[in-house]
């Protein structure tokens, strides 16, 4: 059954593998300056013996592994990069298959080799290094790729989103808190009320006297 990684383009830059055995030293190659990548250097027989990167402005490629086998070069052209490389492997790597963006193939090493493995480099990435497990012969490899797309999320990066409280907006100018309005009762002015004129005062006429009897 062959391992097979296709890896989402989101991320920045991401590992995939290694495929392979438990021998031999740890190893990584890739290169901080940003050049382009313009080859792959194997030495081969029935195995893979070692493997090297070769980068923009450089001879030949400093490898990791053995000094057994025939050293090939796999070189690019304008443009050209690296696409797919599979294999497979026992304790050690036995075979590699290199498939570029032109549709080139290389095929390097022997016919052994009990497990399959392939690692696809997706639209928007690049490969831009390999790492595994080295001795006397390739143990182990996996692949560095980039994204070629800026400011893109690593996975398993967590991004943290900040809240706003209400009424204050980050970035952009204050926002005021509103203030609940307060409604007055207004009570309907009187109309004035003129005094009413007094009632005029009536006479009332005296009885008029009875003379006394003498």
């Amino acid at each position: 059954m062959t391992e097979r990684t296709v890896p989402s383009a989101a991320a920045r830059s991401f590992r995939l593998g290694p495929s392979g055995g438990h021998g031999g030293k740890l190893f990584e190659q890739t290169d901080t300056a940003g050049k382009r990548l313009i080859g792959v250097a194997v030495r081969h027989g029935a195995l893979i013996d070692a493997i090297g990167l070769i980068w923009d402005g450089q001879d030949d490629a400093a490898l990791d592994g053995g000094e057994g086998g025939t050293l090939t070069r796999v070189l690019l052209g304008e443009g050209e990069t690296i696409t797919r490389i599979r294999g497979r492997h026992g304790a050690h790597l036995d075979h590699l298959e290199l498939t570029s963006s032109h549709g080139q193939s290389w095929i390097l090493g022997g016919t052994g080799g009990t497990h399959a493995f392939e690692f696809n480099v997706p639209t928007g990435t690049t490969l831009v290094g390999l790492f595994g497990r080295a001795g006397a012969y390739v143990d182990a490899l996996g692949v560095l790729l980039a994204s070629d797309a800026p400011g893109k999320e690593v996975p398993g990066k967590t991004t943290t989103r900040t809240r706003t409280p209400r009424g204050k907006a980050t970035g952009d100018a204050p926002v005021a808190e509103a203030t609940p309005k307060t409604r007055k009762k207004t009570t309907p002015a009187s109309s004035p009320v003129a005094d009413a004129p007094a009632a005029p005062k009536k006479r009332v006429p005296r009885a008029p006297k009875v003379p006394a009897d003498t």
